[in-house]
């Protein structure tokens, strides 16, 4: 039973209850409240009749944090400052704010929305009857106007707040709460980042450390500090205005070795705070910042960039765009509860200056799209499950994760016979995921063995000196699963 689906039993079971005797605000909702017996106009109910429902069925944490209110303007308040204030596209399972003035001020009562369809709605309230809407002493199912809300309350409801993974177009997507979303800064090749659902994000300013590819982000980063490196270590206390044991904050107008191009400059930005994400070109983070990654402007307020202004003045290179695999961030409004983020293989030499980036992600109704790291590769991991990874494997300096932290490991069974190409089914499924994971991109995995996915087969084969045939058989399937 999913969140919505507890409250609305809950609700029904309770409709008809009514003060006792009349015009008391005795009630069992007041005394669960209160902690006894209560009567008198200050304890108007309706707000701690909603508090109850989700006190009993174990969703406290959704209310308020878990705290007690019993009033319209105090939880209208949390409400703005957390992200969870709605003023429009209202749904099942928002707390509707009420206001029978007309004049849009503030909110005398709340109801829960059971349903809603144009100009009308349907909800569980409480505290209310057919003569006295916000006072009337009883458990009611009303229908009402959709007029009437000056606001709604949305409530961070498991099968809300999920991230979704879906693929679109040829492009790899992950819809993700804003307020779920984070940013770690880490030292980590790109297949072994330590988190179940990740995209590496950030660019690479190269440098060798022991005799390896080390990278550090340009620009702006706010994180958390996940990084153990001694090299990690030296150059974020070098670069970062602000570093803890936990925390980083890299801020390109405090450093300029090494990030001469970006220095001083407005550059693009996802900046999350507050269960909010917004895209905006910043000079210098906001203090107080929770999350912040920079990237290439794509596209913004629903228009196409001008690369050799606007793009270029911010200290982007042609480079940076490129055909290659990159990863996208996309907000449908800005600011936003929802963060998209993509991974796609572009194909012209300049995405901006063809607008072949503008064009495919205004067709997916995005209104701002930024660009983060490429080059040539990106490993995309949902639930432990790597849908979507190229061969390179280079370190990464951050991740954006999101979700569960417990891997899990291939979800298909593996198989006993041969698989080559033409083959179809499960056991296609678990080659294709077990070469994804290892960094070879099969594209899809649709349990298809085609052209894709003979050629990791065989860049797989070669890599571990088995004999180059492209048949997984007894041999390759062992090595496989060593």
């Amino acid at each position: 039973m999913t969140d919505i689906e507890r409250l609305r039993a809950w609700h029904k079971a309770h409709v008809g209850i009514t003060e006792y005797p009349p015009n008391s605000n005795n009630v069992i909702f007041n005394t669960h409240y209160y902690g006894s017996p209560v009567s008198g106009e200050p304890y108007k109910w309706c707000v701690v009749y909603q508090w109850d429902a989700f006190r009993e069925t174990g969703l406290a944490h959704l209310f308020y944090d878990g705290k007690k209110a019993n009033s319209c303007r105090v939880l209208r308040d949390w409400a703005k400052k957390c992200g969870r204030w709605v003023t429009e596209d209202f749904r099942p399972g928002d707390l509707a704010l009420l206001d029978f003035s007309g004049k849009r001020g503030d909110p005398t009562h709340i109801a829960w929305l059971d349903r809603v369809n144009g100009s009308i709605f349907w909800s569980y309230e409480g505290n209310t009857s057919a003569t006295s809407d916000d006072n009337g002493g009883a458990v009611m199912y009303r229908t009402r106007q959709v007029k009437l809300i000056t606001g709604a309350i949305r409530p961070r409801y498991r099968e809300n707040d999920m991230a979704k993974y879906h693929r679109q177009d040829g492009v790899d997507i992950v819809e993700v709460p804003a307020d779920q979303l984070r940013i770690v800064m880490t030292d980590h090749a790109k297949k072994a980042a330590p988190a179940a659902s990740y995209v590496n994000g950030g660019f690479f300013a190269s440098y060798i450390e022991n005799k390896e590819p080390f990278t550090l982000p340009v620009a702006h980063l706010a994180a958390d500090y996940e990084a153990t490196s001694v090299y990690t270590n030296f150059y974020t206390g070098q670069r970062a205005k602000l570093r803890s044991l936990k925390r980083v904050v890299m801020d390109s107008s405090d450093y300029k070795t090494g990030n001469e191009a970006f220095y001083g400059k407005a550059i693009s930005t996802l900046l999350l705070q507050n269960g909010m994400a917004e895209i905006s070109e910043v000079t210098t983070l906001p203090d107080k910042i929770q999350y912040a990654v920079s990237g290439v402007p794509v596209m913004r307020s629903g228009e196409d960039v001008i690369f050799n202004t606007f793009v270029k003045r911010q200290g982007w290179e042609a480079g940076n765009v490129r055909a290659t695999w990159h990863v996208f961030i996309g907000l449908k409004e800005n600011p936003a509860r929802t963060v998209y983020i993509m991974g796609w293989k572009t194909t012209k030499s300049n995405m901006i200056k063809s607008a072949e980036a503008y064009k495919r992600f205004r067709a997916m109704g995005f209104r701002d799209v930024i660009k983060l790291d490429g080059g040539g590769s990106y490993v995309f991991s949902v639930n432990g499950r790597p849908v979507s990874s190229t061969s390179e494997n280079r370190r990464i300096n951050s991740i954006l994760c999101w979700g569960d932290t417990e891997e899990t490991g291939n979800p298909h069974a593996v198989p006993t016979t041969t698989l080559r190409k033409g083959t179809k089914g499960e056991g296609v499924m678990w080659l294709q995921w077990q070469l994804t994971s290892l960094g070879y991109d099969c594209g899809t995995i649709d349990g298809d063995f085609g052209s894709k996915t003979l050629a990791a087969v065989k860049a797989y084969q070669k890599s571990h000196g088995l004999t180059v045939d492209g048949i997984v058989g007894p041999v390759t399937r062992q090595s496989l699963t060593s």
